[in-house]
């Protein structure tokens, strides 16, 4: 966060007017679901991505906060982290069984 403030990256990405500098794509037009910048109101520009990693990152978390996620957004990220949240309760698993079988020896 101060990398952001100190460098003026934060005051950069407030100055900007959301569906009129950047927003996000519409479901499905973009594999990346990041903001994108636009050249009027409600017009995108194709091709176009943020060059700066954190101006990016800030623009499309800022395009979450103001227009939300969609139900298939949500269910999405539900599914992907109760897929995560096994692989991590199988890998647990795996690590104890290692660590008996060592214990043994």
């Amino acid at each position: 966060m101060r990398g952001l403030v100190a460098f003026g990256v934060l005051k950069h990405c407030l100055e900007k007017h959301y569906r009129v500098d950047f927003g996000l794509p519409d479901c499905g037009t973009r594999q990346k679901k990041i903001a994108i910048p636009f050249r009027a109101a409600d017009v995108l520009s194709e091709r176009s991505e943020f060059s700066h990693p954190d101006v990016c990152i800030v623009l499309t978390l800022l395009g979450y906060y103001h227009g939300g996620l969609t139900k298939e957004e949500v269910r999405d990220t539900f599914n992907m982290l109760l897929r995560l949240d096994i692989s991590e309760q199988e890998h647990q698993v795996s690590c104890s069984q290692v660590l008996t079988e060592k214990c043994r020896c």
